[in-house]
């Protein structure tokens, strides 16, 4: 039996343009869809039986004509979603995803990013494109030292501090929380966060803010810390290389701390607090902390819309990995989303938007090593065009 098959395939062509339009340096990428079509056509042929006597003389004939269906698979690639952003030093593009094959292309720069100028204390934006395949989070270190899932706390108000009384009650609001993020020394803050810790079954993370004044806080410390088994982390700065420090100036109050935090019987975990971008480019924080610790700041990116909040800050863990060591424990001491203020291109402040990000944040980042920000809005501070007009409004615990 002689059964033939035809088929023909045909290919469509991949398109990839590159556009700059005016202001921000963007870049669009559109990529167009790959699509392969397989046409199946069918070709019978005879089977045909003579019978004959011995003369050669026909006496009978028999014909069988069988049918033959070739199946063939028909395969598309789906038109991924174009996405726009500020070129970055940090990029992850949009990949085209075939059901048989993923290839990752990575874009890289070859001009230094726009970015908006911001005062003192922020972190700086990178433009984030959020990618079709979510990025795979590194195997988190084996570590007995991970965080549960905190929140950061300040006792100020406006003109003045919160009473031991005020602090107790502000931890009583705190109940899903395991761990509180303090910044400084002022107020009494660290002997009120201590007796409010141990009466919520609470750890602290406690902060020498002013790396010049590393002995005076330790003192307070030393008065006000108990015998220290509520305090998890005691950090050293917090975004200092933004503030104008060198590196080498808060690895030196690192070491200053370490030994005379020693000096006083602490002997918990002690580091540096930088913006995840500061770190990435000074290894030497991390490389002279207990920990990693970095604050991520997803409203600043202005390409990050709230519910990416959560993969966006993942990321950023992912890269500060990759750079201090993917046995380094590292924790997020500062990410939230504002309530209000004024957009940030595609990061748009809102209470809707804010709990969005809040969720986000914690199904990213269900094993801990999260600390929010913050509990709740504070009112002394002043609200600017170059924060967007929401330093005020990141409380999470006041809607």
């Amino acid at each position: 039996m002689k059964t033939t098959f035809f088929y023909a395939v045909a290919f469509s062509a991949i398109e990839l343009a590159l556009a700059q339009p005016h202001h921000h340096a963007h870049r669009h990428a559109h990529k167009r869809s790959l699509v392969t079509t397989v046409e199946i056509k069918t070709v019978t042929a005879s089977d045909v039986t003579v019978y004959v006597d011995e003369a050669g003389e026909t006496l009978s004939s028999n014909i069988e004509t069988p049918t033959v269906t070739f199946e063939a698979i028909s395969e598309t690639t789906s038109e991924p979603s174009i996405q726009t952003a500020e070129i970055s030093s940090v990029i992850q593009p949009e990949i085209a995803t075939s059901s048989k094959t993923h290839v990752p292309l990575v874009e890289k720069s070859l001009a230094p990013p726009a970015v908006t100028p911001k005062p003192i204390g922020l972190p700086i934006s990178v433009a984030y494109i959020p990618s079709s395949i979510p990025a795979v989070p590194l195997p988190l270190p084996s570590s007995s030292n991970n965080f549960p899932l905190g929140i950061a706390y300040s006792p100020f108000l406006v003109g003045g501090c919160k009473t031991k009384e005020q602090v107790a009650a502000d931890f009583l609001r705190m109940g899903e929380f395991g761990i509180v993020r303090l910044y400084g020394t002022e107020c009494n803050q660290i002997a009120s966060g201590v007796a409010a810790a141990k009466a919520t079954n609470k750890k602290l993370i406690v902060g020498i803010y002013d790396i010049k004044q590393v002995d005076a806080a330790v003192k307070v410390i030393k008065n006000e810390g108990g015998d220290f088994s509520t305090i998890k982390l005691i950090t050293v700065g917090n975004e200092g290389i933004l503030n104008g420090h060198q590196a080498s100036e808060i690895v030196a109050a690192v070491k200053e701390a370490r030994t005379k935090l020693a000096a006083i019987g602490y002997k918990g975990l002690i580091s540096s607090v930088d913006t995840f971008g500061d770190t990435i480019a000074h290894k030497e924080l991390c490389d002279n902390s207990d920990i990693t610790t970095v604050n991520a700041q997803a409203f600043f990116t202005n390409t990050v819309t709230a519910d990416q909040a959560g993969q966006y800050v993942r990321d950023r863990v992912n890269d500060v990995r990759n750079v201090c060591g993917k046995d380094k424990l590292v924790v997020v001491t500062e990410s939230g989303w504002p309530s209000s203020g004024d957009p940030n291109g595609a990061a748009v402040p809102g209470r809707t938007q804010q709990r969005m990000a809040i969720a986000s944040l914690k199904e990213k980042f269900k094993d801990g090593n999260m600390v929010l920000f913050s509990a709740f809005n504070d009112e002394w501070k002043t609200d600017t065009a170059a924060t967007f007009n929401a330093e005020k409004h990141y409380g999470i615990l006041d809607q």
